[in-house]
């Protein structure tokens, strides 16, 4: 009996709009390894039978088949991977399966393989929650649950945390990567904005930050090109403050 094929058209080639590229904050914010990564990606997704999703032959693509692919060993392609997740630059199925956001949400297969996803992962979810309930039910004693008083101390402790001076370079060096990048007419008394910025790191929400970096820089995009929003942009110091409004925010540009 034939085996189903996913296969949706024979087309050797797609659009590709160089304004969205060069304009895409997500990728912008990698390295030029990791985007060079990324570009290759997009080209096995293409490829792939399920379109959009990094796999082949049916099956998701691990970090040493991906290395052997591209022809380059695991531990360089590792954090790149890592550098283009933490920028949002690509999504993941409820498998890990890694995908081009646009190309699999125009794939044919999008709904038929997200309904088998979505049923693997109730599954899943179900007996994850069984055996956390089984393992509630066992539990010893409530003298076991660290007190109030306790719990403050830790929190005290966490807060009074003394960075070393490598953390506050690293802090630094990311400030440098986000305020390069940023918008032109965002960019005011850099000095204050570094200081909250962080300010941000030292409370551990550095990653926090980014997203609602990412989540601005898209919401911008946006407005420009749907409602000729000519309005300035935030200083980089008032979105230390307001990030949190736009993580999530997404605005997928036509790649």
């Amino acid at each position: 009996m034939p085996v189903e094929s996913y296969k949706e058209d024979k087309r050797p080639s797609q659009q590709w709009y160089w304004d969205d590229w060069f304009s895409a904050f997500d990728a912008r914010l990698c390295s030029l390894a990791a985007r060079g990564l990324w570009i290759d990606m997009l080209g096995i997704m293409w490829k792939a039978e399920i379109r959009g999703t990094l796999t082949v032959n049916g099956k998701q693509i691990d970090n040493k088949t991906l290395a052997t692919i591209i022809g380059e060993p695991v531990s360089e392609i590792k954090p790149l991977l890592r550098e283009l997740e933490s920028n949002n630059v690509f999504s993941r199925l409820d498998d890990g399966t890694i995908i081009c956001r646009r190309m699999f949400r125009e794939s044919g297969r999008k709904d038929h393989i997200s309904n088998i996803r979505s049923k693997a992962g109730k599954e899943g979810a179900k007996k994850r929650w069984q055996k956390i309930a089984k393992m509630a039910t066992s539990t010893s004693s409530p003298s076991s649950t660290p007190s109030p008083k306790n719990k403050k101390k830790k929190i005290n402790k966490k807060e009074s945390k003394k960075f070393t001076e490598e953390e506050i370079k690293t802090f630094e060096k990311e400030f440098e990567i986000l305020w390069e990048n940023y918008h032109p007419d965002g960019k005011k008394n850099k000095q204050y904005a570094k200081k909250r910025f962080i300010a941000l790191c030292k409370q551990g929400k550095l990653e926090d930050f980014k997203k609602g970096y990412v989540g601005y820089a898209n919401f911008l995009r946006y407005k420009e090109l749907n409602e000729n929003f000519e309005q300035r942009p935030k200083y980089f110091s008032t979105l230390c403050t307001d990030y949190e409004e736009y993580i999530g925010f997404k605005y997928e540009p036509r790649l």
